[in-house]
């Protein structure tokens, strides 16, 4: 008898089947058990090397021993003719079939009873529970590729096991039919001991693909195993056990065998298409795996080298192969996401934005030329049509996702690109078909929720993301999102209770702070924030800072943040900003011009829902008064009647109230009254009318709080004309009541703050002051004239001297021709008036700017003193003070006034021009830049601001860009031909002759006619000074102080500039020199000549 036949009649078969049998339902009934307490995995592991020892021992038994009637005994010893194997064989039969009737069961069992795993925390339990039971059910077809774990001995695959999970990832987002988890959400699953169900709920799949990787020697093992989640089931299985040089394969094999597992749509052919690694170079893939893999580890421990590292080994890939597409494309985008300001990890490279957008270009152009297929082809060139701010991006994006609808990464360009050009249709395509994913995908959710509560009802898409948190509770993303949606819904305490949760998982994160914090109105907690921000910026986060500044209402601040960007020329970096409907593109042509050459029609920016209050403390603009007269001679008069109640509660200590030059830049503007209150600072608003016929006026006015609009106040007064003074005194006192704050006026004072009773000569002061804010040679000179009929009139009127004396202080700055006579009439006119008013704070002002530039530098700071104690809210005052100060050889106190008058003023070109240079001269180079386009944005043709951007750019050896700010200035000021070039020659320093020259040519003139249209300076002599001393000129500087006819002025306005060469300079012998002989006082603080080599 054959060993077979023997092993049968002794029933070892049977004995085999029936423990196998046995043994898998107990270990079912173990496993259960042991899922609902909780067990350790360590007794299963017990349980399963105990039966293991049993078959052993029941092989060996049903062998040598056999069942009796008196019992078990030896098979030897049993007589073959009393046998009863075969009435055994029938019973291990029915016993075995027992036991597969009861293993049925126990699968019903498991799949209905047994409780859902998780060893998260308790409180993590109890939030999926809920949801888990009401949870849609996966798409059937839809996988997650958990990263494969390296167990080589040496623990060296990492890379390959990282970049082999991925590869098979982005392989079978191809597959038009299936959903695939994206890395982003698998990775943080890396060496997790969750069980299989369990993640697949977090992350929303019905299949779970795990393997591992070992290697020794040249030969690499890779296990993979594609398992159901609803019950554990393994679908498919695979052991690859190959060399090296077939890893590509191994690859290859994997998505075609997972796809086809899941029953895919896909034909061969297209199957193939979809493996394709890309490359048959196993070098240039082994480079290319490890990039993927450095790229991965990235979002786990945020070390941004392995980005810089990825790039090097995507470059040695694409070196081995050049024809490798998808290591090009990886190299491009690294680059595209260096030109993206809002990109967390942006920055990276020190190359400028335009080898940033070179390296792009070469990089996706191999890409477009190598791609393996039409539909990859249209994908990199959406990406470069986006890169190009092209609206072209949006069809490409399309055509691309109606073959590969399941990549995440497209899928958020082709939103970001439709947002781009406020493409409606596109935008409620892109959002409708990651709607339909979202439900079974957090990152899809997470992106949807990016940008829907900016299209669709915010409060709708906050539910949305609630409601996905229930399932996904820990998921940073989702609850980034979701707290957002809810502050643009205005839901702050349902944003409060996730804003904690998001720190307790992730900790703080300052914009979800700033936001919690302007939604409940803690405007000082947000300030804070920017301050922190602002002290420990390092240039990567100018996203935020935008962001912040917006939030905070400092609008004209926010857009500075991009000039830098702007000034590159980095078109597409600007354009990444246009998927906020915040952000307005109108400060930047190029990006203006992009849009409309393309017929996009971009909406207005919208106002940030949750913006911060306004500051607190009573603060005011008035705006000009609208002239509703049939007259529009009556203009005058309607700026007066405002100007007027703005200068009597500027006199009131407790209100700041901003400057009348910034307040009427909004004349005939339709800027609503929220945003005219965020860029001026203020929180509340002060607009009327005035209607004028023969000697009837009605004035109405209406005081407003800008946070609400709420109208506190308004009223209308119809009077006759001589009325007019009671009615100004009545409107601010209404106001002051209003606003809680303290007016001092006396009894019997009504009618006395406007100085005079003639409406005659009242009209020639109004038609005054309006004339002096316009500070030309022409407005001043007109200005004079109506003051004086004004005095002429009412010698009594102090404003009217005021007024004169205040036109007087500055007009020898506009014409030579009244140098030496400025003086005298300044003087003459701002004493009168302080005879007949010595409270006027014009009249003083007038006396201090005389004092100051004749270097009675004591008397003019007692001066603006005691004006900005009675006149806090007086910007001017400010200014000149700062400039005051700083010639007095305080920079950093003068610096600070010029803050003050900026903060009052932030409209005036005048303040805005003289900060920029102190912000200079205090080495805050960009600072002054940034203030100093702003002045050029609502004043383009403002021939000093021009000057000083001309003169900056010199300064920073930017000569093309200065020659463009000459040009303006020939143009603006109808300057001779070749003015331009001797600037563009000045800033020359690589070419000696041609700047020598031009410096020559500087010298031989007698004066400099910065006014002058036939005279072909475009600076005042004090700019060039300070360009030939930053250019270590030191002799030329002195040749143009010794033909100046301000020596005094002109060192003490150097005293404020605190850079190297000036300080060599005060330094010096002939400094110290020339500062006796003109008996300069010694400045407020001394400069430290220590360790300094002065100027020979």
């Amino acid at each position: 008898m054959s060993l077979f036949e023997e092993l049968k009649r002794r029933n070892v078969f049977r004995v085999i089947a029936a423990y196998l049998v046995a043994t898998w339902v107990l270990a079912q009934v173990v496993d259960l058990f042991l899922g609902y307490v909780d067990a350790p995995n360590w007794i299963m592991h017990v349980f399963l090397l105990f039966a293991g020892i049993g078959f052993i021992a029941a092989v060996v038994v049903s062998w040598a021993y056999e069942m009796t009637p008196e019992g078990i005994k030896r098979e030897k010893d049993v007589d073959r003719g009393q046998s009863i194997v075969r009435d055994t064989g029938r019973k291990l039969d029915r016993i075995i079939i027992a036991f597969l009737a009861f293993a049925v069961v126990l699968l019903l069992a498991d799949r209905y009873l047994r409780p859902p795993s998780d060893n998260a925390s308790a409180t993590t339990q109890r939030n999926v529970s809920a949801e888990t039971s009401s949870a849609p059910a996966p798409a059937d077809k839809s996988i997650a590729v958990l990263p494969f774990a390296d167990l080589s001995q040496a623990g060296d695959q990492e890379w390959f096991a990282d970049g082999l999970a991925e590869e098979i990832l982005n392989a079978l987002v191809k597959t038009p039919d299936l959903q695939v988890a994206s890395r982003t959400s698998t990775s943080r699953y890396k060496g997790s001991d969750l069980d299989i169900p369990q993640i697949a709920s977090e992350l929303g799949v019905a299949h779970v693909l795990e393997g591992s990787v070992r290697s020794s020697g040249d030969r690499i093992r890779v296990t993979a195993q594609l398992i159901r989640a609803q019950d554990g089931f393994h679908v498919w299985s695979e052991n690859y056990d190959r060399t090296e040089a077939d890893m590509i394969g191994i690859q290859e094999d994997l998505a075609v065998k997972i796809a086809e597992a899941l029953e895919t749509t896909m034909d061969p052919q297209a199957l193939e298409q979809m493996a394709n690694a890309g490359t048959r170079s196993v070098e240039a893939y082994k480079a290319y795996l490890r990039g993927v893999a450095r790229e991965s580890q990235v979002t786990a421990d945020q070390d941004t080298q392995r980005l810089l590292d990825a790039l090097d080994l995507y470059r040695q890939a694409v070196g081995t192969d050049p024809r490798f597409a998808e290591a090009h494309r990886r190299i491009a985008q690294f680059w595209q996401l260096e030109m993206v300001p809002s990109y967390t990890f942006t920055g990276l490279s020190e190359a400028s934005y335009i080898e940033r957008l070179n390296n792009f270009n070469v990089a996706i152009d191999q890409a477009i030329e190598y791609a393996p297929t039409a539909t990859d082809r249209a994908g990199y060139e959406a990406a470069k049509a986006k890169v190009q701010v092209s609206v072209r991006a949006i069809q490409l994006y399309r055509q691309y996702l109606d073959a590969r609808p399941n990549d995440a990464l497209a899928q958020d360009g082709y939103l970001t690109t439709a947002g781009t050009f406020s493409d409606q249709a596109a935008i409620a395509d892109a959002l409708g078909r990651l709607r339909k994913q979202a439900a079974d995908s957090p990152e899809r959710s997470t992106i949807y929720l990016s940008s829907a509560y900016i299209f669709e009802n915010p409060s709708e898409v906050a539910d949305f993301g609630l409601k996905q948190l229930r399932r996904w509770p820990q998921h940073q993303g989702i609850l980034y999102q979701a707290h957002r949606a809810l502050m643009w819904a205005g839901r702050a305490e349902e944003g409060a209770e996730l804003k904690q949760r998001f720190e307790r998982l992730a900790g703080p994160n300052l914009l979800v702070t700033a936001r919690q914090a302007c939604i409940e109105g803690r405007r000082n907690d947000a300030e804070a924030l920017l301050t922190q921000l602002q002290n420990n910026r390092t240039g990567a986060e100018d996203s935020q800072l935008w962001l912040l500044l917006k939030m905070l209402g400092r609008d004209a601040e926010a857009s500075q943040v991009w000039e830098p960007y702007a000034r590159q020329g980095a078109l597409f970096s600007l354009s990444t900003l246009l998927t906020y409907t915040i952000f307005d593109p109108a400060p930047f042509p190029a990006l203006v011009e992009a849009l409309e050459r393309q017929g996009v029609n971009r909406p207005p920016p919208v106002e940030l829902p949750y913006k911060c209050p306004p500051p607190e403390g009573a603060s005011i603009a008035v705006l000009p008064f609208v002239n509703m007269s049939t007259d529009a001679e009556n203009e005058f008069f309607s700026d007066g009647i405002a100007e007027e109640i703005l200068n009597v509660l500027a006199s009131i200590p407790e209100l700041k109230v901003a400057a009348r030059t910034s307040a009427f830049a909004y004349k005939g503007t339709n800027t609503n009254i929220s945003r005219i209150a965020n860029e001026l600072g203020v929180n509340h608003i002060l607009e009327g009318s005035v209607r004028k016929a023969g000697n009837q006026v009605r004035v109405t006015a209406q005081l407003i709080q800008a946070s609400d609009g709420f109208h506190l106040w308004s009223d209308t007064y119809d009077r006759e004309l001589t009325n007019i003074f009671a009615i100004q005194d009545e409107i601010a006192g209404s106001i002051a009541e209003a606003l809680k704050v303290t007016m001092k006026l006396e009894a019997g004072l009504s009618g006395n703050l406007t100085g005079t009773k003639s409406i005659a000569a009242y009209e020639h002061y109004l038609r005054g002051m309006q004339l002096w804010h316009q500070r030309t040679l022409a407005s001043l000179e007109q200005a004079i004239e109506a003051f004086e009929a004004a005095i002429a009139i009412d010698p009594e009127f102090a404003k009217a001297h005021a007024g004169l004396a205040l036109s007087w202080s500055v007009i020898s700055g506009y014409s030579d021709k009244y140098r030496g006579v400025e003086d005298e009439n300044t003087l003459a006119a701002a004493r009168q008036a302080l005879h007949l008013d010595p409270d006027n704070a014009e009249a003083k002002i007038g006396m201090a700017v005389i004092y100051r530039y004749n270097g009675r530098h004591a008397e003019a700071r007692e001066a603006f003193r005691e004006v900005l104690q009675s006149s806090p809210s007086f910007a001017t005052a400010h200014q000149w003070y700062g400039g005051l100060l700083g010639e007095m050889g305080d920079p950093e106190a003068g610096l600070e006034e010029y803050r003050k008058a900026w903060s009052l003023d932030p409209r005036s070109r005048i303040i805005g021009y003289n900060f920029a240079w102190r912000l200079w001269g205090s080495q805050k180079n960009e600072e002054a830049r940034q203030v100093i386009n702003e002045v050029l944005e609502f004043a383009p043709d403002f021939p000093d601001g021009v000057d000083f951007a001309m003169v900056l750019s010199i300064l920073e050896g930017q000569c093309s860009r200065a020659y463009e700010y000459a040009q303006r200035l020939v143009t603006i000021l109808d300057k001779p031909a070749g003015s331009a070039e001797l600037y563009r020659d000045l800033c020359q320093s690589e070419d000696s002759p041609r700047q020598q020259d031009a410096v020559n040519t500087f010298l031989s003139w007698d004066r400099f006619g910065f006014a002058d249209p036939a005279h072909p300076a475009l600076s005042y002599d004090v700019d060039l000074q300070v360009i030939f001393i930053e250019q270590g000129r030191y002799d030329e500087f002195w040749r143009l102080f010794e033909n100046s006819e301000f020596e005094f002025w002109t060192l003490a306005w150097l005293r404020s500039i605190q850079t190297e060469n000036a300080i060599r300079l005060r330094c010096s012998t002939r400094w110290k020199e020339e500062a006796a002989r003109i008996e300069m006082p010694p400045p407020l603080v001394p400069v430290d000549c220590s360790g300094v080599e002065p100027v020979p």
